[in-house]
This record gives C-alpha cells, structure tokens and sequence, in this order.
C-alpha cells in the first residue's frame, strides 16, 4: 500500500481571510512525495527491551564515568591539602 504525503515547494503562508486555509506561494507549488517508507505513530510495542536496556546502560556509564573521574580528583585534591 502506497502513502503519498503533499509537501510545499515554496513558501507557506495563511490566508488572510480564512486563517485555517494554508497557500503555498512559489516553487512548484504542492507537490507529492511517496511516503511509504515513513514511520507512521509511534508504538510502544515496537520497541526492543534488549536494545533499550542496552542504551540505557550506555548512558548511565557515560554520567557514571564521570563522576567517579570527579570523585578521583576530589580525593586527590583533599591529599594534597592534608599535607
């Protein structure tokens, strides 16, 4: 099944007149574009629990990387001023 999407190839702008009508000055004017491979709404079933876990992990080890590295400086910092 094919998804055909109409796309502006100007400028848009409101009528006005009536504010809920939409021109298209310029370009081609509306043109058609196939969008059938587009991802259409969102679906949480669609979504991987091993891939989400697996940026999940990615992200946490990002903020905790840094912190420990933080943590570090801080305990050396606390050395240096003990002498």
């Amino acid at each position: 099944m094919s998804r055909y999407l109409p796309v502006c190839d100007g400028v848009l702008s409101l009528s006005p007149l009536a504010k809920q009508y939409i021109q298209c000055t310029g370009g081609a004017g509306w043109i058609s574009v196939d969008a059938t491979y587009l991802p259409g709404q969102f679906n949480l079933s669609m979504v991987d629990p091993f891939v989400c876990s697996q940026a999940f992990g990615a992200g946490f080890s990002c903020v905790g990387v840094v912190l420990l590295a933080a943590k570090g400086v801080q305990l050396v910092l606390r050395a240096i001023r003990g002498f």
